[in-house]
């Protein structure tokens, strides 16, 4: 796939690792043609967008418990239905 067609996949909220359990974790929007994106932790571009992560470094919207992970949950959904829902149809 191009990086054109890439651009024109939607979003999709990606979850990598137990944040139910406190252990690495990834919730990331990630365009639904970034094969690359998917199978990889980190390294945020335009097609992959961290949103929330226990890696260390300059990521600050670390969840702790469990209703601040149940948040995560909801906000990264609102982020991924905002990138869809604001897309130039071409």
């Amino acid at each position: 796939m191009t990086w054109e067609e890439i651009a024109k996949t939607p979003w999709k909220l990606e979850s990598k690792g137990d944040i139910d359990n406190g252990r690495d974790y990834e919730l990331s929007a990630v365009r639904a043609g970034y094969e690359t994106g998917f199978a990889s932790w980190g390294w945020g571009c335009e097609f992959k967008v961290i949103l929330f992560s226990s890696g260390v470094g300059g990521n600050s919207l670390n969840p702790r418990n469990e209703r601040q992970i149940k948040e995560a949950k909801r906000i990264a959904q609102v982020v991924v239905d905002a990138l869809n829902a604001s897309e130039d149809p071409r």
